[in-house]
């Protein structure tokens, strides 16, 4: 079983066809049987050519074709196409760059902590992402980052509330909200044993003389439900329960990544690489990614397993655990027990479900930074302005149309503020 998906740079007759060609030497049957759907001038002149392209058979949907040409050069309606092949198997799909594009767009990941977060980067890094890590003003498509900070285990409430007093502009134009992102969770109970056999060691935690001396048995039951430092395990999960509910947002679980090696399963594997391929446009091979992402390895994570908590925990422990508002764990898919399944109940679900990544709105122009050398930066329409302090921002639109304006720009608030200093001195 294998799917492959294949991009075009140039939407064109000429560049999807040579692409078509070039697939025909990796089957054997001929004629090769092609399905070919979209619209426009493209499509209708594609299949004109094809229908008597020698060793090429045109098929209808309801047949198994052995490769899909797509011909839609709008984003919205190939992600739609690209998504009604979430469950299909051994479909090789060539289709148009558009903006959906993973190079065209950033990705931002998320994470709760023990819960795969270096496993979930190490696939973003197979997929081509560029690692970035800390979101900057201005990210660019085709690399990865931080929603906030410099790690990415950003609580929802930390940012869309407390981050929002702090924040220009109310963080509504911040990055993040219109780019797509992925949110890794876990198992609780296979997250706090990960925990107890983690956090205690020099290092790894800015809190780690709290733990350390203490034996596992006594960090496990501690990290469980402590009542003085870092509360029970439930509320330091669901806290992250809101970013199952954002739409720009994919969650995926630990216990699919791992594959059958660590206690998952590799049917679930492949199925959750080709979803993430097909809402992310990220080209190649499912299996090919499996396999790569099955041979990299997480030093942070204890024995890396599905389910080890059934080995860990005492009848202490699974009572203190179960003694807990069942809602963090229910929420997420689970159930824990000696008998309970690895899997999250959510997967399919979640698999299915569609990523809506929305456009930002056209924003009037907006101060990023006040009164620096009697000027003051302006934001609009993706540019950055340095405009004499005192200029309406109903006038900065006038005054950008005039082409002898000494208004600098730049990219950045500090390459504007920079620019400004040479000019100052100048």
């Amino acid at each position: 079983m294998d799917n492959v998906l294949i991009f075009v740079e140039e939407y064109s007759v000429a560049s999807l066809l040579s692409a078509v060609r070039a697939q025909m030497e990796h089957f054997e049957r001929r004629p090769l049987q092609l399905l070919v759907q979209g619209e426009g001038k493209i499509y209708s002149g594609l299949l004109n050519l094809l229908a008597s392209e020698d060793g090429i058979e045109l098929v209808g949907e309801s047949a198994a074709p052995d490769l899909d040409l797509l011909c839609f050069d709008r984003a919205a309606q190939l992600e739609a196409m690209l998504h009604t092949y979430i469950n299909e198997e051994n479909r090789t799909i060539i289709a148009p760059v558009t903006a959906s594009y993973y190079k065209k767009r950033p990705l931002y990941l998320i994470g709760i902590p023990k819960s795969g977060t270096h496993l979930l980067m190490a696939l973003a890094n197979l997929f081509g992402y560029v690692a970035r890590g800390a979101s900057p003003e201005k990210p660019k498509g085709g690399e990865w980052y931080y929603v906030e900070h410099s790690n990415a285990h950003t609580v929802p409430k930390h940012f869309f509330i407390d981050s929002v007093y702090s924040g220009d502009f109310g963080l509504r134009d911040h990055p993040f909200i219109y780019s797509p992102a992925l949110f890794i969770y876990r198992n609780p109970a296979d997250v706090v044993v990960s925990e107890a056999n983690y956090y205690h060691q020099k290092g790894n935690s800015a809190f780690y003389n709290y733990l350390a001396g203490k034996s596992f048995e006594q960090r496990l039951s501690l990290l469980i439900n402590d009542p003085y430092l870092l509360g029970p395990i439930r509320d330091r999960i669901i806290q992250y329960l809101p970013w199952l509910s954002f739409s720009n947002v994919i969650p995926l679980s630990f216990e699919e990544l791992v594959g059958s090696n660590r206690g998952g399963d590799d049917q679930l594997l492949y199925q959750l690489i080709w979803s993430l391929q097909l809402k992310l446009h990220v080209p190649g091979s499912q299996v090919e990614f499996a396999k790569q992402l099955l041979a990299s390895s997480s030093d942070t994570h204890y024995k890396g397993l599905c389910g080890v908590y059934k080995e860990q925990f005492s009848a202490e422990n699974l009572a203190a655990f179960n003694a807990l508002s069942a809602d963090f764990v229910d929420s997420f898919g689970y159930k824990v027990g000696p008998q309970a399944p690895v899997f999250s109940s959510n997967i399919a679900r979640q698999r299915e479900q569609k990523l809506i990544v929305d456009n930002p709105p056209e924003w009037p122009p907006i101060t990023r930074s006040n009164q620096f050398l009697d000027h003051r930066v302006i934001e609009y329409e993706g540019q950055l302005y340095g405009v004499p302090f005192g200029t309406c921002l109903a006038d900065v639109k006038s005054l950008l149309l005039d082409v002898d304006s000494p208004i600098v720009t730049g990219r950045y608030v500090e390459e504007v503020k920079v620019k400004l200093i040479k000019k100052y001195i100048g």
